[in-house]
């Protein structure tokens, strides 16, 4: 799967750190872009309730079925989520946190092939004295 910042209708989907913002909120933002009047327009966000801000890193991607999966950058080591997705109606149907101080570059999802787990987590995998909670779905 290629990550594209420019979607097939031409429009541009980023993470908005929101360092530059009166209210330092993080966000992930599709625009339509005018390049003959050079205009943006703001056609979808999503901010989660309540605000989380990543002052670095993040990533956003559309994934096939219309969702959009946010990683929250740095964001986790303030005790935030690593992951958010979200449907088109800003539904969260799956959300994934790590332990505070833990923070990643980006959270990306792919659908394999032949449908099978991308990974399998064993116990000695585990950091010992970190909480871990796992449930079944996809």
């Amino acid at each position: 799967m290629q990550l594209k910042i420019r979607r097939d209708n031409g429009n541009i989907l980023l993470f908005d750190n929101g360092n530059l913002h009166p209210v330092q909120a993080s966000r992930a933002a599709e625009y339509q872009l005018d390049e003959q009047a050079m205009t943006a327009t703001l056609v979808w966000e999503y901010r989660r309730n309540p605000d989380v801000f990543a002052p670095s890193r993040g990533s956003v991607q559309r994934l096939p079925n219309g969702n959009t999966i946010i990683g929250w950058g740095s964001a986790p080591v303030r005790g935030y989520p690593q992951a958010t997705e979200v449907t088109p109606e800003k539904e969260i149907v799956f959300e994934m946190s790590v332990p505070t101080g833990m923070n990643s570059f980006g959270v990306y999802r792919h659908v394999r092939a032949d449908s099978m787990p991308g990974v399998t987590v064993g116990i000695t995998d585990l950091a010992p004295g970190a909480d871990f909670e796992f449930t079944q779905g996809d």
